[in-house]
């Protein structure tokens, strides 16, 4: 059994801040800390303190609460992706850095920008476990990814999701919002009569009327269903009424934009 525990709470609603803690020795590292009250009284139950803190962008909803969590644990080292131009980051992480920390942690940074410009995921491994969990902030959410803020800028934000693809089918996936029953709600509009799909979505909804998280999720699973994770697949072009002649990138921007623009019923 593994050293460490990985936890979440709520905040703002429906942002999720992640907390990884070696059970050992009581050290934590956090993940997009905001909504101070929600935050300090989450690390306060824990206990111990907190020594790094990973930005995935720049966003208030994933930043606000740095200052006072820093203001408890001034140790602890604020770090972001190298696009990320705010003064609180201390240490900036360049696309595909390792950094090992917690005493048994290998933090990766994937920059993927798209959301925004300056947005970073952390690949997490532990010595002592095979898995893998990888932390997108608003790049991809379960069933979903988030809008563009920077311009339309379709081929980096493609790019990011594909190099998510390229990961293990069996990563474990944090995402920064509770969207995923909204998210299959746009998808089932758009390829309604898909069994499998339709099974997932009663799992979803009896885990949201729960009140149970829906993460992690795992990269098999969106791979299966997550739409924009499946712009280069012939079938769900033809599902959407082009070959296969259509760019990968053209239909990404085609679905973003439909998500976009779509009302839920």
């Amino acid at each position: 059994m593994s050293i460490f525990n990985i936890s979440l709470f709520n905040a703002n609603r429906d942002n999720y801040v992640y907390v990884i803690t070696n059970t050992k020795t009581n050290k934590h590292i956090i993940f997009d800390p905001t909504d101070a009250h929600e935050t300090l009284a989450n690390l306060e139950n824990l206990g111990g303190e907190v020594s790094e803190i990973f930005l995935t962008h720049r966003h208030h909803d994933h930043v606000d609460a740095v200052e006072d969590v820093k203001a408890i644990f001034p140790q602890a080292v604020v770090h972001g992706g190298s696009a990320l131009e705010l003064d609180i980051v201390e240490k900036h992480l360049q696309d595909n850095q390792e950094i090992e920390i917690l005493d048994g942690l290998t933090l990766k940074t994937i920059l993927t920008p798209g959301h925004t410009l300056d947005c970073a995921s952390y690949l997490v491994s532990f010595d002592d476990d095979d898995s893998q969990f990888l932390f997108t902030g608003d790049s991809l959410f379960s069933m979903g990814c988030g809008g563009m803020f920077d311009g339309r800028i379709l081929d980096e934000y493609w790019n990011s999701l594909k190099k998510i693809k390229a990961l293990d089918d069996e990563v474990y996936i944090f995402a920064s919002h509770e969207y995923t029953l909204a998210n299959l709600a746009f998808i089932l509009a758009i390829d309604p009569d898909n069994k499998k799909l339709q099974e997932f979505h009663a799992e979803i909804l009896q885990k949201t009327q729960e009140g149970i998280p829906t993460y992690p999720t795992t990269l098999k699973i969106e791979k299966e269903f997550n739409v924009f994770l499946r712009c280069d697949d012939p079938e769900f072009k033809k599902l959407l009424g082009y070959d296969d002649t259509k760019s990968d990138v053209d239909i990404f921007g085609l679905v973003r934009h439909k998500k976009s623009h779509f009302i839920l019923q």
